[in-house]
């Protein structure tokens, strides 16, 4: 299965920034990143590089304004081959996986309407005639009344995204399978208003329907833009397990540690502790590895229900904005907040084991 992912990352000329994408992007198992609005030069790349595992491919603008880039996970870092790139806007790369190659399409439309609508007619000439072809970005554009908290324009932009979907065969897989949900990809709090709309998308080629695991938003702190994730799986075959590796930060769970102090006082008390002490430590390092992933397992259920109660509640206050009813803002930038705590505890974790990866 494919993980492919699109999100507008606001800027991401800061390094720490940049080391955070990284992390929660290894943390979530992403394959195919699609990034929009980095801001990068490549001297940026040249410098940064190593704090991502896997390949990266960018086309950047004159001014080092807009900036689009693919960050592809070392699982499939020698399946993907860059076909081109322009204006900081758009790139194109092919992925191989289960003997069919992919075209994958990176746009980020301009604002301005007479600006996006020239955009989009160069994006028509190109992309390829594929029925295998995935574009995904930011196009700066709503598709439909429920796409946006406000008036909803079907201007000559609108037009020529329409044209596109229709000329390459390919449509809005989230749409399509929620017709009548309103999430948005993009919010603000604008004059103590939140303003929102949908605006980020992965459109696919109709071929694709059947391989589409899901696909959904997924709200983060990181940036005012969603992640739009997909998943498309093109084979049946089943993967095993992955390489545990220990996460220290339960070295600083107080919980955790009572809990392994007992456990080694308990098996003092066994024989092996003086007759074969060799064994006895085996025995001890099993033990303490199994209690250690049942530990960690249930701590992670624990705060993967809190961290979607958050985002549950996040998503009400938008919806409560969406319909024009009461709201709090304050409360909106605490949920806010709540969430990139959570994300900064993950993207942690997520870079304690990368290192252990890399033997660092």
């Amino acid at each position: 299965m494919v993980q492919c992912v699109s999100i507008n990352v606001n800027g991401l000329l800061d390094v720490a920034k940049f080391t955070k994408l990284c992390a929660i992007c290894s943390e979530n198992r992403y394959d195919i990143v699609a990034l929009q609005e980095t801001f990068w030069n490549p001297d940026f790349i040249v410098e940064n590089k190593k704090h991502w595992n896997g390949e990266i491919f960018f086309s950047c603008s004159d001014t080092n304004r807009q900036g689009v880039a693919f960050l592809v996970s070392p699982k499939y870092k020698n399946y993907v081959t860059e076909i081109k790139g322009f204006d900081g806007r758009f790139i194109y790369i092919q992925l191989e996986v289960d003997n069919k190659i992919i075209d994958i399409v990176n746009v980020y439309c301009p604002n301005v309407v007479n600006e996006k609508d020239l955009f989009l007619k160069k994006v028509n000439d190109n992309i390829p005639k594929s029925d295998d072809l995935i574009l995904l970005g930011d196009f700066n554009q709503s598709l439909s009344p429920l796409d946006r908290v406000g008036k909803h324009f079907e201007d000559k932009a609108f037009k020529s995204l329409n044209n596109l979907l229709d000329s390459f065969n390919i449509y809005d897989v989230w749409r399509a399978r929620f017709p009548t949900s309103r999430v948005f990809s993009w919010r603000r709090v604008i004059e103590n208003k939140l303003v929102q709309s949908r605006i980020d998308y992965i459109f696919i080629s109709k071929m694709f329907t059947s391989f589409v695991k899901n696909v959904y938003y997924k709200h983060t702190a990181f940036t005012d833009h969603s992640f739009v994730v997909l998943n498309i799986d093109f084979s049946l075959i089943e993967r095993g397990p992955g390489v545990w590796i220990f996460n220290n930060m339960l070295l600083d769970d107080e919980v955790y540690i009572e809990k392994i102090n007992n456990l080694i006082i308990d098996e003092k008390s066994c024989r092996l502790y003086n007759e074969a002490p060799l064994i006895w430590i085996d025995n001890l390092k099993y033990r303490i590895k199994r209690e250690t992933q049942v530990y960690a397992r249930d701590k992670k259920c624990r705060e993967k229900a809190e961290y979607f109660k958050i985002q549950n509640k996040f998503e009400k206050i938008s919806n409560l904005a969406a319909n024009d009813l009461k709201y709090d803002t304050n409360e909106y930038e605490e949920i806010k907040s709540k969430m990139k705590d959570f994300e900064d505890k993950i993207c942690k974790g997520a870079i304690l084991r990368s290192k252990s990866l890399l033997g660092c």
